[in-house]
C-alpha cells in the first residue's frame, strides 16, 4: 500500500469531528477522518438526538457556519 501523508487527522466522526474535518478540507488541508462506527454523527445519529443545538437566541440568529449549513441542507432535502 502506498504511503499517505495528511496535514490534519481527526479522530472521531461525531458532530464536532465531522465539522472539523470538513473545515480543514475546505481550507485545503489533506485531511483524514477516522471513525470507529459505520456512520458519522456520533450521538446525533446513534442516539437520535433531535435538537443538536440552538441557532437562535434573543430573537436573532446567533450560530452559523458549517453546522447551520447542514441544518439548512437537511431541511431542504427532507422538509
Amino acid at each position: 500500500m502506498p504511503e499517505r501523508h495528511y496535514d490534519v487527522a481527526v479522530v472521531g466522526g461525531g458532530t464536532a469531528g465531522s465539522v472539523a474535518a470538513l473545515q480543514a478540507a475546505r481550507e485545503g488541508a489533506r485531511t483524514l477522518l477516522v471513525e470507529r462506527s459505520s456512520s458519522l454523527g456520533g450521538t446525533l445519529t446513534a442516539a437520535a438526538v433531535s435538537a443538536p443545538g440552538v441557532f437562535h437566541a434573543w430573537g436573532r440568529h446567533i450560530i452559523a457556519g458549517i453546522g447551520w449549513g447542514l441544518v439548512e441542507r437537511c431541511v431542504r432535502e427532507t422538509g
